[in-house]
Parts: structure tokens; sequence; C-alpha cells
């Protein structure tokens, strides 16, 4: 799954996308306290979203936030579902270590 590091407009892109040809947006947060910051997040760059619990029933017409444990999202074509990780959208890109060159003497 793609990882969006905080990049709200495309994110934003993504769901409408999927939205669009319609998928059932899931969005997987570890707590309740995140379930809302989510939710909160994602209002201020004009994504709907609501939270649920997990007796809810898919297909949804509208991205859902739920409560659960997973390491990683997928989407899934053929049955119509994106599955999103809290990580996924805010998880910061970790900088790329450069390679040191060591000092031979000759």
């Amino acid at each position: 799954m793609q990882t969006f590091h905080g990049q709200m407009p495309m994110l934003k892109s993504e769901i409408d996308r999927w939205t669009n040809a319609n998928f059932s947006v899931v969005i997987v947060a570890q707590d309740e306290e995140r379930m809302d910051r989510i939710v909160s997040v994602l209002d201020d760059y004009k994504m709907t979203t609501y939270k649920v619990d997990s007796d809810t029933e898919l297909p949804v017409n509208e991205p859902i936030v739920i409560q659960g444990s997973l390491s990683q999202g997928f989407e899934m074509p053929a049955f119509k579902l994106a599955v999103l990780t809290e990580e996924e959208l805010f998880k910061k890109q970790k900088p790329k270590k450069r390679k040191t060159s060591k000092n031979l003497k000759c």
C-alpha cells in the first residue's frame, strides 16, 4: 500500500479515486483517541470520514475509521476494498542514511 507521509492532498486524491470507483475505504486505528485524531485531521482537509465499530458491514459509501491492529494496508480491486493504516497516513519518511567513504591511506 502506498504511504502518504502526511501529504493530505495526495491522500484526498487517492480516496476520491477509490470512492469514485465504488470502493469501500477503511482506515484502521489502534485506539479510540487515534480514531478521533484521524477523523479530525481528515475533516480539516475536507475529507469526510465516520468512526464505526467492527460490526459495520461492507460495502460503505463513505470512508470509515475502525479500531483494530494491522501492520500494513492493502487494496483488493476484485472486492472493491482499500484498507489503510494510520501509520501509512502520518508516518514520516526516515531520512536515507548516507554512505560514508572510508579514508584509505595508500
